[in-house]
């Protein structure tokens, strides 16, 4: 096993792309100035990682604590807290768009 980034802080969820292609970071600072997004990685032959692409910020809020992919190849994330939109369950498109939000009861929704 081996580090593949150095620009992360907390990644908090790791998948591939149905194809293996991209790696899905879920970087979730804790720290104001850490940044809690979405990130998307192209894989390279060698293994290595190229520059990410941001497919979702989070911004102040509560980012991703445990995310899964589904068949189609959406992301399904948990994420939120008690500010700004809340706890929930996110569904994302392999291109960052938000799909669907489903709120949770639960003050801060994990795994």
């Amino acid at each position: 096993m081996s580090r593949v980034t150095e620009d992360t802080t907390r990644p908090n969820g790791l998948l591939f792309s149905l194809d293996f292609q991209i790696l899905y970071v879920a970087q979730s600072g804790r720290l104001p100035e850490e940044k809690r997004q979405l990130r998307a990685y192209p894989v390279n032959s060698d293994g290595s990682l190229g520059d990410h692409e941001v497919k979702h910020d989070f911004g102040e809020y509560r980012g991703i604590d445990g995310m899964v992919l589904d068949a189609d190849g959406n992301i399904v994330a948990t994420a939120g807290y008690n500010g700004g939109p809340g706890p929930m369950i996110y569904v994302f498109s392999a291109s960052g768009e938000v799909l669907e939000t489903h709120p949770t009861p639960f003050d801060r929704p994990t795994n």
